[in-house]
């Protein structure tokens, strides 16, 4: 980003800032950004104090802006820090980059740049050992349904046994709506065609769905994001290779054992071509060839 726009938002709890840039790199900027999430914080309070001119607390974790009931417009990324409309949010959509300092002030300047979104909802069966956005969205609307139905609250993408729990507590909460036109008392854990239709009922609105269907770019130990777990979630389906089927979005060294293994194993189409004998552990571009040609859109 060269050039950016310095605005400032007047809405009833006070002043708010807003920048405004244009990208011509929006997938690095957003994956730059989400894997800053955990500092963004630190790094951004001293322009934060100084804009609610006093001392802010801390922050808990950034959430979906598509997982707040009645929200319609493009999804963004936003961390409260005060009960005043006061925190960080962020969004890149189209060639744009808006970073606010209030939700408000975010949906204003998204108004303004008429920005396009289109349809969250869940589109396909989720079951226990699933991984993704949508699972991640899955998620985020459970744990809007407070405590009683998804006490842990862990937004990670990865549909484990509390997700498994918290799925059956919903189907069981709408058992009308989900269970009783299927004859079925006690909920199954897998998000079928009657829960996915009460989930898009309660909770669908605006918001963007990164494509998964292929692996895009070069990953490597460290990295994070959708990318990192379709290429866990791939491997996994050989237990040769990722024995420990950890899916977690996080290129860690169980991945990259299991990216070694499987360059190892289609040496002659991933290594040879490069004049390697053994494998590096990065989905280059020959690795990520052969693993798309194996389980990317065609299959």
């Amino acid at each position: 980003i060269k050039e950016f726009n310095l605005l400032v938002y007047s809405q009833v709890e006070g002043k708010r800032a807003v920048i405004v840039a244009k990208t011509p790199d929006v997938q690095n900027l957003s994956l730059i950004l989400e894997s800053q999430e955990p500092t963004l914080y630190n790094d951004l309070a001293p322009f934060l104090e100084l804009v609610e001119k006093k001392e802010i607390s801390g922050p808990s974790y950034f959430r979906n802006a598509a997982s707040v009931r009645g929200y319609k417009g493009p999804n963004f990324r936003f961390l409260t820090l005060s009960n005043n409309d006061f925190g960080v949010c962020y969004l890149v959509l189209g060639d744009y980059f808006v970073l606010s300092t209030s939700w408000k002030s975010m949906q204003e300047t998204i108004s303004r740049l008429n920005l396009p979104g289109r349809m969250v909802e869940l589109t396909q069966e989720l079951k226990k050992g699933d991984s993704g956005k949508e699972v991640e969205i899955l998620q985020s609307w459970l744990k809007e349904e407070g405590t009683g139905i998804y006490p842990e609250g862990i937004i990670n993408g990865y549909f484990g046994p509390a997700t498994e729990r918290a799925v059956k507590r919903f189907q069981e909460k709408y058992a009308a709506d989900i269970l009783a036109p299927q004859g079925k008392t006690y909920g199954t854990g897998v998000v079928d065609h009657y829960t996915r239709i009460k989930l898009n009922e309660l909770y669908a609105t605006s918001g963007i769905i990164p494509p998964t269907a292929e692996i895009t770019r070069e990953l490597r130990y460290g990295d994070k994001g959708d990318q990192v777990y379709l290429l866990q979630t791939w491997l996994a389906k050989d237990p040769q290779i990722y024995p420990e089927k950890m899916i977690s979005g996080w290129f860690g060294y169980l991945t990259q054992k299991a990216v070694i293994r499987f360059q190892e194993k289609y040496k002659k189409e991933i290594l040879t071509p490069q004049g390697l004998e053994k494998g590096t552990g990065i989905v280059d571009a020959f690795t990520r060839k052969k693993l798309n040609e194996l389980y990317g859109n065609s299959k």
